[in-house]
């Protein structure tokens, strides 16, 4: 709105003009369409029969006119429940320029023509432009356009639970409930044993030696990777140590020296505890062992 100052024009008439141009008369102007640079005066006609110099020209005002600040946004991306999102702001504007995301008012302040912000959404998220300015203007609702959408993806999980009881010679076979997509995969501790195979379960075939509590310590699956509060319970084998027997086929007491390890004991087999020596040169002949006679049969009776 400009307005003039008249001095001794009694009750005068006006005649306004943009940049040499008539732009109307009475005693205000109002414009919303002036550009940078456009000058504005006004004519001055007094009602005053002597007034000098009638009419009269005012001064000139030269218009600054401040660009409006602007902003846009796109894109859609996936990321891991929990994770957080980089959003690249698209903007114009003079200095420092900060405004507001919705949903969630979340602030962000920078230049142009990029200003990121980092959301952190709990479940799909469609973010717009809620507000922005510049050193010198707020931005219209029309100045602020487009959306970015941030999809997530659920993380996997891995549960282990159990017990069972081998021999050291045995395996071990324990079950990991998961959920996830695609192939899942990783590591059980200790040893950083890996595993691999899709919900809901996974089999894993172990040889652990001694008795052992397992834990899952890694899990990923197409998408996303497992944090700790994800992978929980745990599995022990309790492992029996095998024992070595020795081989009596003849059943004299006697042992070749071919040998066994098991946690129970095989037919034709004994502990070294339970024989007398395993230095048999014929375990096939109760009659023939270091112990036995020697006799003028032409045989080596005990074994010398």
């Amino acid at each position: 709105i400009f307005s003039p100052a008249p001095v001794n024009g009694g009750s005068p008439s006006y005649l306004w003009f943009i940049t040499g141009s008539p732009a109307g008369t009475g005693s205000s102007l109002v414009s919303s369409g002036l550009n940078n640079g456009d000058q504005v005066t006004v004519e001055m006609n007094s009602s005053l029969v002597c007034a000098t110099p009638d009419p009269s020209m005012s001064n000139t005002i030269t218009m600054v006119v401040n660009a409006r600040p602007t902003a846009s946004l796109s894109g859609t991306t996936f990321i891991c429940n929990g994770s957080s999102q980089t959003l690249n702001i698209s903007v114009t504007g003079t200095g420092t320029i900060s405004g507001t995301l919705n949903p969630g008012s979340i602030p962000f302040s920078g230049t142009a023509p990029t200003i990121s912000v980092n959301v952190s959404p709990l479940v799909n998220t469609t973010y717009t432009v809620a507000s922005l300015s510049d050193g010198n203007c707020t931005a219209l609702a029309g100045g602020l356009t487009g959306s970015a959408t941030v999809n997530l993806n659920a993380r996997p999980t891995g549960v282990i639970s159990g017990t069972a009881a081998i021999c050291s010679t045995e395996n071990a076979t324990l079950t990991i409930t998961v959920t996830g997509t695609g192939t899942c995969s990783g590591t059980l501790n200790p040893g950083a044993i890996p595993f691999s195979g899709t919900a809901p379960t996974i089999s894993v075939t172990l040889l652990p030696g001694f008795t052992t509590t397992y834990t899952i310590a890694t899990l990923s699956d197409g998408n996303c990777a497992a944090l700790a509060g994800d992978l929980s319970g745990s599995a022990t084998i309790t492992v029996t140590p095998a024992a070595t027997w020795y081989q009596d086929v003849d059943s004299d007491g006697w042992s070749s020296g071919n040998t066994i390890l098991s946690c129970t004991q095989p037919v034709g087999y004994y502990l070294a505890a339970q024989l007398t020596g395993l230095t048999d040169c014929n375990d096939s002949n109760a009659d023939i062992n270091p112990g036995a006679d020697e006799w003028c049969n032409g045989l080596d009776d005990n074994c010398d």
